[in-house]
């Protein structure tokens, strides 16, 4: 990590070093919902970049700009559900 890493993206490395090991069947929910959050913001990022690498291919040919502005267009949605994702997952882990 940089000298600019958030507590949030060492979190992150941290959870990706240890996502599958045997001992996380006893995590707690406020760290089962981090854990969540993480795989679909990044399952989020991936559909995104799969809609935008389509649509900036299809985007070279004319007889195709229907299809391209509908790929860029659900790619832009999936980029903001990435934010959404992350604040809805800030909230509830909040405690109470």
């Amino acid at each position: 990590m940089g000298p600019f890493a958030t507590d949030h993206d060492v979190a992150r490395e941290d959870l990706a070093l240890t996502l599958f090991a045997p001992e996380n069947s006893t995590l707690s929910d406020r760290h089962r919902l981090h854990i969540r959050s993480s795989i679909s913001e990044t399952f989020v990022d991936f559909v995104a970049w799969i809609f935008f690498v389509i649509g900036s291919i299809l985007f070279f040919y004319a007889d195709t700009r229907y299809a391209d502005t509908w790929c860029f267009l659900i790619g832009s949605i999936f980029f903001g559900l990435r934010p959404t994702i992350r604040a809805s997952s800030q909230n509830r882990s909040r405690p109470t």
